[in-house]
């Protein structure tokens, strides 16, 4: 049963090397998009480039902008101590050196995708029904637009 898991592990990570692509923005950035899906929809991209010993990877700001522009708030700061990502000048950023990449990487996705749904559920709590006659009921919803890439 382990080795059948192992090779259902091993399919899982070769998707996920296949699924996640690279490309370079500027003379600087490297985009990494992933498979991952934020809650519009749309694949979660990390921008990352060299920094002293290490990298900066961030969002960009994306996810913060989504979430003002939506008029979400939701527990940021509690949501991203808990990943070990900083919110500066509304991007998402962690550091990382060589050694933890993947880990930082992974934990930056893991934060983005937290309060992506937090402020989905956030924002699905504070939509207003309008009773109609006949009990029908329709929602106001505020549509948010994606952030651009970082500059370069």
């Amino acid at each position: 049963m382990i080795s059948k898991v192992q090779r259902l592990l091993d399919d899982y990570l070769a998707w996920l090397r296949d699924q996640t692509s690279l490309r370079k923005v500027g003379n600087q950035w490297v985009e990494i998009t992933t498979p991952y899906l934020d809650r519009h929809n749309d694949h979660i991209q990390i921008y990352t480039r060299k920094k002293g010993d290490g990298f900066l990877l961030t969002d960009g700001g994306a996810t913060i902008g989504d979430l003002e522009r939506s008029g979400c708030k939701g527990l940021l700061g509690t949501t991203l101590n808990g990943f070990d990502v900083q919110c500066r000048d509304g991007s998402l950023e962690v550091h990382a050196s060589s050694d933890d990449f993947a880990l930082r990487l992974h934990n930056l996705v893991q934060a983005i995708l937290a309060v992506s749904h937090a402020g989905e559920q956030e924002e699905s709590e504070h939509r207003h029904p309008m009773p109609m006659t006949g009990g029908d009921e329709y929602e106001i919803e505020r549509v948010g637009k994606t952030a651009e890439k970082p500059a370069e």
